[in-house]
């Protein structure tokens, strides 16, 4: 039974999460191979030994809809705008199409996406702008280019070229489009694998090294990334890992399997979410999709024999009462120490370590600080 799977996140790399509890996602015996959401409306990818690769989506009254047309197969791209993009093909042709959520009704691309005798493939959308790969076999040697285009403005631009000289070799991936931010993963002849990170309005991206294989990451809207990174071979230490600031294990995926995608979402309450894909490495219809929640726990603690508040922004800490607080993960708190009438504060404990009454702590994983006020001695 294929199922959604919710994984806690984890603070602290290298700890073992427990085990997640499963959520049903789908009443049927299918294989989830692709999975992205927004508000209330999730698609998906599900193959049976029938039928290999058809894409369906759950609106918010819990209709099921199956996208694309009879003797095709589907790779998900991103639902945006009340749109959803993705690729369809078959064994002549391949071609970038959308869906209108509501209607529920799709149309092909523009042709300046979908042109003759070439390849697009892996589309990824946000804010009316559709970003894929295009593969060029002709002129020699064949290249992989990195193209954005605007659905308003109906202009083409072409972010980066790649030319392949060996079999294979370079590998791209589109990871997600979320805002300005464009993320994709690349392999190159080395059997190096990077996470590269880009503004789409000023292309020049960022990359990560990761130790092992990365695969198809995503990226939140402040530009926080998020991929799975696997060993050198299926099954070997496969793990959800947040590659922004201090890299941080964020699930740790079961031994023997892999992963192949990961989606970051808003959820319709306003929870910022990760979709991956699990893959059984002994089974080629294992696939099973899986979320985490990336919150840090920040404890306050306060110490001296003086007394005083603290308060962060964004709010959640008021100490006061309330000490301790989750925040998204990667995200800055700036903590506040106001002492009492009759206090004074004295520092912060690391990790802030100042006597100023300000500290901006980014919340990596789950934290304690301590505030030591003191007493104001008369002279």
């Amino acid at each position: 039974m294929a199922s959604l799977l919710v994984a806690p996140a984890v603070g602290q790399t290298g700890s073992e999460p427990p085990p997640p509890e499963p959520e049903p996602f789908l009443a049927t015996r299918v294989s989830e191979s692709w999975a992205v959401a927004d508000g209330d409306y999730v698609a998906w990818v599900q193959s049976t030994k029938r039928r290999v690769a058809q894409l369906y989506v759950r609106r918010p009254d819990g209709s099921v809809v199956h996208v694309n047309r009879p003797g095709t197969h589907a790779v998900l791209g991103a639902i945006s705008d009340g749109k959803l993009v993705f690729q369809e093909f078959n064994k002549k042709r391949s071609v970038i199409r959308l869906m209108a959520l509501k209607s529920g009704r799709t149309w092909s691309a523009p042709s300046a996406i979908n042109k003759p005798r070439t390849h697009e493939y892996t589309p990824v959308m946000d804010n009316g702008r559709i970003a894929f790969l295009r593969w060029a076999p002709r002129p020699y040697p064949p290249s992989v280019d990195v193209m954005l285009y605007d659905l308003e403005t109906r202009r083409m631009r072409r972010l980066e070229t790649h030319r392949i000289y060996s079999t294979g070799f370079p590998y791209l991936q589109l990871g997600q489009l979320n805002g300005d931010h464009l993320v994709y993963v690349y392999w190159d002849r080395g059997e190096r694998s990077q996470v590269r990170l880009g503004d789409v309005t000023d292309w020049y991206p960022d990359w990560f090294d990761v130790d092992g294989w990365a695969w198809a990451p995503s990226v939140r809207n402040d530009g926080t990334v998020y991929s799975i990174v696997t060993g050198w071979r299926c099954g070997l230490r496969p793990r959800l890992m947040r590659l922004s600031g201090k890299p941080t294990l964020i699930a740790r995926l079961p031994d023997g399997t892999d992963g192949s995608q990961t989606y970051s979402y808003v959820d319709g309450g306003g929870v910022e979410r990760v979709l991956y894909q699990v893959d059984d490495c002994d089974r080629p219809l294992g696939s099973d999709v899986y979320r985490a929640v990336d919150l840090q726990t920040l404890t306050i603690l306060k110490e001296g024999l003086g007394s005083g508040t603290v308060t962060s922004e964004p709010a959640g800490i008021s100490c006061g009462d309330a000490c301790s607080a989750s925040f998204l993960g990667a995200t800055t708190v700036r903590l506040t120490a106001e002492p009492d009438l009759g206090s004074r504060f004295e520092r912060w404990g690391y990790p802030c370590r100042t006597s100023n009454t300000v500290c901006e702590l980014p919340i990596e994983r789950a934290e304690q600080v301590k505030a030591f006020f003191e007493p104001i001695v008369s002279p």
